[in-house]
């Protein structure tokens, strides 16, 4: 008897934590997927803030302008690229990187 309630508990632990994962990661996807392809500045190009092209790729992974290869990540309107960070927004085909410090790159899509 004490093993089936044990199963029990142990059946509803493993539903319940199953339950609380889900559709979060659905926004998330959603926008870095917004973001993929090839971008080069078209403003901002003085700024040593900011790469002149690069390529983010679906299994995120990027390409600079520099030959580098970093990890990349976007979520909560933030875009980290190696070690480097800056907010960003998007629209269209234009992508405009706010660096710390307050510079502005604005890229443009050259390829997805």
């Amino acid at each position: 008897m004490k093993k089936k309630v044990v199963l029990v508990l142990t059946l509803m632990m493993l539903v319940g934590l199953v339950a609380c994962g889900g559709k979060s990661g659905t926004q998330q996807t959603a926008q870095q997927n917004a973001i993929l392809g090839r971008w080069e500045i078209k403003e901002g190009k003085d700024s040593s803030w900011f790469y002149e092209r690069f390529e983010l790729f679906s299994d995120g992974t990027s390409v600079t302008s520099a030959g580098y290869q970093e990890k990349w990540i976007s979520e909560n309107g933030r875009l980290k690229i190696g070690d480097d960070v800056w907010s960003y927004t998007l629209s269209d085909n234009k992508l405009t990187l706010t660096a710390k410090n307050g510079s502005v790159g604005i890229y443009e899509r050259v390829q997805q």
